[in-house]
This record gives structure tokens, sequence and C-alpha cells, in this order.
């Protein structure tokens, strides 16, 4: 996948290729997602009460009585603005009104609507959405946290390379880093593969350094309680979405250039 840039106002190519950032374009919507892209979409939470209605006016009846039982603060607002900003966007590519879309599950439980493949992430007030036509797609960001215990939650979940990696790195900012940037790729790879956090993550192995369509065998692999997965084939992208801010895309087709957006 290329990083060619494209004009947010026609959908054309512009004379920028990028190869060692994430350019991101501000836009408020109404973007044509085009046959052969992903496009990937910011906006924070912290957005406003008036910021927040608009998202919450798109919710379904489902998701305003869960977001009403969610304890007020960043979380409930990371889910409206989240599912509100999922639906706007679905709605602008499928030519349909944001509210009414209807979702269903993929074979692992996984969240799908026809037509166009897509994947939410956040975390500390900061919301990534992918969408991309004819593929699976999955996306995630964490807050990286400095004192983690990086070490100790590598060996429960990861892979012995991983691990090894991650004790290699000196203890502190640095073993963080590594740990966060393996985290987000084996989640984005996950939840593009739709199993999520059932599939077992000491089972594939994620590669180290800057990565932009690396591409990553996941082997067929069996659950804690049996479940029998399949493997395949997945394309791994880091994303520069700010700092602190680790954040991987994994999609099972190469032959796709990447647009992004930073929603006001």
């Amino acid at each position: 996948m290329s990083r060619e840039s494209k004009s947010a106002a026609d959908g054309g190519p512009s004379d920028e290729t990028v190869s060692d950032e994430t350019v991101w374009t501000r836009s408020e919507g109404g973007v044509p997602l085009l046959g052969d892209e992903v496009q990937i979409w910011k906006v924070s939470a912290c957005a406003g009460e008036g910021g927040f209605e608009r998202y919450r006016a798109v919710l379904s009846a489902d998701e305003r009585e869960r977001m009403e039982r969610m304890r007020a603060g960043v979380a409930r607002d990371e889910f409206a603005v989240a599912r509100g900003l999922l639906r706007m966007l679905l709605g602008d590519a499928l030519g349909r009104e944001a509210r009414s879309l209807v979702f269903s599950k993929g074979r692992y439980g996984k969240p799908e609507i026809e037509g166009v493949g897509f994947n939410v992430s956040h975390s500390h007030g900061l919301i990534l959405v992918a969408l991309c036509r004819g593929a699976e797609v999955g996306i995630d960001v964490e807050w990286m946290d400095g004192t983690i215990e990086a070490l100790e939650i590598a060996r429960q979940s990861f892979s012995r390379d991983e691990v090894e990696r991650i004790a290699g790195s000196e203890a502190g900012p640095a073993r963080a880093k590594a740990f966060y940037e393996c985290w987000t790729r084996k989640e984005a790879l996950a939840k593009a593969h739709g199993a999520g956090l059932l599939l077992p993550l000491e089972n594939f192995t994620v590669p180290a350094g800057p990565v932009w369509g690396r591409a990553v065998e996941m082997m067929p692999s069996l659950g804690e309680a049996g479940e029998r997965f399949a493997g395949g084939r997945y394309f791994l992208h880091d994303l520069d979405v700010g700092k602190n801010f680790p954040a991987s895309l994994a999609l099972n087709r190469a032959d796709v250039f990447c647009r992004c957006f930073e929603r006001l």
C-alpha cells in the first residue's frame, strides 16, 4: 500500500507522496471512499457539549441506551463520538442515513456491514476509524504508559521472539515503547482477522522496527476453548497519530493507498 496523498475536495491525485510520516487533512466528512483506498479518520472525544450532540444524534436506540448506562467521563464520550462518527462515515460511503444503519456480526462476532470493511479504536480521548471497500481492516491506538510492567504482560501474551525483543530493550521508556509498538500491531492484526483478542496472540509474531506494508502470515490456530481460527496474510502499517499514541493499521489487501483525515 502506498501513502499517496489525495485531494479531499475532488478525490484526485496530488503532487505529494509520503514515505516517512502520516499526513492528516482536515475535513468535516463527505469524502468519497474510493475502491482502491483505505481511509483513516481521527477525532478527539473532547469536542464540547455542542460537538458531542451531533454524534449522539445519529446513534441507534440501543447505542443511546448503552451510553446512558455508562458513567459520565472520557469512556462515555469516546463511545458516543466513536459510534457516531462511524455511522456518519459509513452513511456517506454507502449513501444511506447514518442512524438507520444496521450492523451484523461476522464469523467471530466482529461487527460488519455489507459493502465496507471498518474498524474503530480509541484511547485517552483519541479516536480512530478505518474504512476500506473489499478488505478486512483492523486498527489500534494506545496511550503509552511509561511505567507499564511491559515484560510481565508480554510473557503472558506475546510470542517467544517478541518477549525476547522486549526483554532486550532498556527498562523504562524504551521498553514501554517496544511493548506498545508490538501490542498495537498484534491487536490491529487480530481485529483485521476478525477474532480479536479471542485469537491466541502468542501464536504469531509481528515485525520489529518501522513498518509500512509489511506482510505477516497468520497460521490457523486453536483457541483456549478449542475454537478453530483460520489463518491468512495481512499487511501492517504504522500510523503517526500524535505524541505518546502508538497506532497500527492492518488489512488483508496490499493494493490500496491511504488517505488520512482529521475531523474538526
